[in-house]
């Protein structure tokens, strides 16, 4: 994908619209811990290339590794916002320790990720704070709420609280970011789905319709933030 715009415009036309990018950081110094060498002019080139090709689903990927990395993810949030006409995405990956190592170097780099968000928190100066983020486990609510108003089987995510957390930052033309808990008091909306399966599992009387009312009272949950 480096060498290759052409390559590229042939995979967007088969049918690609997402590519994972590994990105360690802004830095050569996590590369060549973790690879052996800088990657940064070869990610580059990627990136300049999918943007000739109109390839705006880039996801960034850092492998997150204590004492390598761990420093630079405000760093690389500022990156993919700099880069916002074709970064929609970064997936912080907490290193996975696997096979023969010391017990002392696993305690080294073993990072998690509410140790992450905790550090993006203050690498971001607080506008991207621990309270905004949710985990893969709040969204079952929603999953299920949507599987008993239409009568058919969706997907529920579940996990480990820890295994997955998210957030989504809206953007200003200036550049300057804020969370989607600025915007959306998502607390509420889990709470409105959490009444929807009461409705359902207490078979309420016109379980259906209360339901989407439900769901259209969500719209009251967004806050005005001046946009245009």
């Amino acid at each position: 994908m480096a060498k290759s715009v052409d390559y590229i415009r042939e995979l967007v036309e088969c049918g690609l619209n997402t590519i994972y990018l590994q990105f360690d950081g802004v830095k050569a110094e996590p590369y060549i811990a973790a690879r052996n060498m800088d990657l940064r002019p070869i990610v580059q080139k990627v990136l300049d290339n999918c943007k000739e090709a109109d390839l705006d689903g880039v996801i960034l990927v850092p492998t997150v590794m204590k004492g390598v990395n761990d420093d630079q993810l405000g760093a690389t949030i500022q990156f993919a916002l700099d880069n916002r006409d074709i970064v929609r995405c970064i997936n912080f990956q907490p290193v996975s320790i696997a096979g023969r190592i010391d017990y002392e170097e696993r305690l080294r780099m073993r990072i998690t990720i509410p140790e992450i968000i905790h550090l993006i928190e203050k690498q971001t100066a607080g506008r991207v704070r621990v309270k905004d983020w949710y985990t893969i486990p709040s969204m079952v609510l929603l999953g299920r709420a949507l599987e008993l108003i239409k009568g058919r089987p969706e997907l529920e995510l579940s996990a480990h609280f820890a295994c997955g957390m998210s957030s989504f930052l809206f953007l200003r033309d200036d550049g300057s970011y804020y969370p989607i808990t600025e915007v959306i008091d998502i607390d509420k909306i889990l709470g409105i789905l959490e009444d929807i399966c009461n409705l359902y599992a207490e078979g309420k009387r016109f379980a259906g319709v209360r339901a989407k009312l439900k769901l259209a009272g969500c719209c009251k949950t967004y806050q005005e933030k001046g946009f245009d």
